[in-house]
């Protein structure tokens, strides 16, 4: 049998439960970011998290841009390519769908000069269909002749008439992380090697949003983080009846970022910590 391997320092302080060991919050729109930053930590280890808030792997980089974004969410829309019409997506259809998404989008900025719209484009499995995700609002109340419009349109362009191809529905804030759950990232590899040039998230309609500005720097002690950590999984997960076990084990790390949560679960997590004097 071989030798246990002896774990060096930087290991063994990284999977020691360290009770002494300190964190720091910080705050940008819906992002929540919390990370380790005492001096025995960081002396073995990389900068701590914000410095990488708006860096790494593109669909990261985006996920952290989209949860800074502190407009109200009132539609997520999906524009499907048919696929009776779309039956082969390849780099050449890939372009010419992109094109008329564009177009699609920039129609909709003529027509609602106040809306924005995050958007995520999606292979489905196996490469049966292409489709692009998007959630934002109108800026405005949308009239059911709008509405109709709206999706008459996204048919004539893409040359389909399955009324399904466009798909509209009210939604939150809460909406944002469906572009990110874990369950996605098979399908955003296969997006990557089949177009690898290709931009896979994107925003429209930027001047109308606001992003959240990065807060200062909290400091809190590992109580602290635990607070914050089960509120959020109360909040969250036990109120809605959902598993835990991925959440429990995300928190594990010792620097992570808490996105996508509604405002009051945010504003929630701040209340707690001036409650503490943080």
């Amino acid at each position: 049998m071989a030798a246990n391997k002896k774990l060096n320092l930087a290991e063994a302080i990284i999977r020691t439960n360290n009770h002494s060991a300190e964190y720091t919050v910080r705050f940008c729109g819906l992002l929540i970011l919390l990370y380790r930053s005492d001096p025995q930590y960081l002396a073995h280890h990389f900068a701590p998290y914000q410095g990488s808030l708006f860096n790494g792997k593109q669909h990261s980089r985006f996920a952290k841009k989209f949860a800074t974004i502190t407009n109200k969410t009132d539609w997520f829309i999906t524009l499907n390519f048919d696929t009776n019409v779309w039956k082969k997506i390849d780099e050449n259809t890939c372009e010419r769908a992109y094109d008329i998404f564009q177009a699609y989008t920039n129609l909709v900025m003529t027509n609602f000069p106040g809306a924005w719209f995050a958007w995520g484009a999606e292979l489905a499995f196996r490469n049966s269909g292409l489709h692009f995700h998007m959630f934002g609002s109108f800026g405005q109340e949308l009239s059911r002749d709008q509405k109709r419009v709206l999706k008459q349109t996204w048919l004539e362009m893409t040359g389909s008439i399955n009324r399904t191809a466009f798909k509209a529905v009210k939604a939150d804030s809460s909406v944002r992380g469906y572009l990110f759950s874990p369950e996605k990232n098979a399908r955003k590899k296969q997006f990557r090697k089949m177009f690898s040039g290709t931009h896979m998230f994107g925003i429209v309609g930027k001047r109308n949003i606001t992003f959240g500005k990065l807060s200062k720097e909290y400091p809190i002690s590992h109580e602290m983080k635990l607070m914050i950590e089960q509120l959020i999984r109360v909040m969250e997960y036990h109120r809605k009846g959902l598993d835990t076990a991925d959440y429990d084990n995300y928190v594990k790390r010792e620097f992570y970022h808490f996105s996508f949560y509604p405002k009051e679960v945010v504003d929630a997590v701040k209340k707690l910590m001036k409650q503490h004097n943080h």
